[in-house]
């Protein structure tokens, strides 16, 4: 298992567009490009109460842990890495245990329709109910903050959008699509956001975003599908 560092999150100024049926009609030609992110199979299931780590539960230690698994074409992890710690090794380790031996995914293609391999990104908490909660916040799923000059009004912030793309074995991006699904722990709110925002978080994340290339099973940089959350907010006045 290795730790990565906490990516960096860019802040740029934009102006937002509000012209709600082109940005219906635009985000319906990125969607057109059916590339999908990465669909967990029952995820709730692969941590449960009897993972917890003994010694952390004897000790009543807590904590969340940010991960990224490396999966094969066929939707099996072949790597985990820590991408925030939970501040306790046995913790790290004990979530990578579990998404290895458990996790699975609805096979992956590329934009073309191809087989491919892809990366999930998410976080697991261990917490005792009734005890004190984790000593370190739960890691942001934020890649990018973009701040607007001004949000429609009404408009929640911030304003978050998911987005799948290909990365080749260089680092770089292809075929940004935004994308919505029932176990991203995406918001209510999230169609609309995708609406106003979809192209332009994909614009943003091509200037500022470097992905790190997936490696398959002998260590070799492959293309793969990732995804990103662009969040967006208001300037302060």
């Amino acid at each position: 298992m290795q730790t990565l560092a906490i990516p960096i999150i860019a802040i740029r100024t934009v102006t937002p567009f509000f012209d709600y049926r082109e940005a219906g009609n635009m985000i319906s030609a990125l969607l057109a490009l059916a590339l999908a992110a990465p669909q967990p199979i029952r995820p709730d299931e692969w941590i449960g109460p009897n993972d917890y780590p003994s010694d952390a539960l004897r000790e009543n230690r807590s904590g969340h842990t940010a991960f990224r698994l490396t999966i094969s074409p066929s939707g099996r992890p072949i790597r985990c890495d820590v991408t925030a710690s939970s501040g306790w090794e046995d913790i790290d380790q004990q979530s990578c245990r579990g998404m290895m031996k458990r996790a699975r995914f609805k096979p992956i293609l590329d934009g073309n329709g191809a087989p491919a391999y892809a990366v999930y990104r998410s976080s697991r908490s261990f917490w005792i109910p009734g005890e004190a909660p984790p000593r370190t916040p739960k890691p942001s799923r934020t890649d990018l903050l973009v701040t607007v000059e001004k949000m429609p009004k009404g408009r929640a912030q911030p304003a978050d959008v998911d987005v799948a793309f290909t990365v080749d074995g260089n680092g770089a991006m292809a075929d940004c699509t935004p994308y919505l699904t029932d176990t991203a722990g995406q918001t209510a709110d999230a169609p609309r956001a995708m609406a106003l925002f979809g192209a332009v978080a994909c614009g943003e994340l091509a200037k500022s975003y470097r992905p790190t290339p997936a490696l398959d099973e002998g260590g070799r940089p492959v293309p793969s599908v990732q995804t990103a959350r662009v969040s967006f907010v208001q300037a302060a006045e």
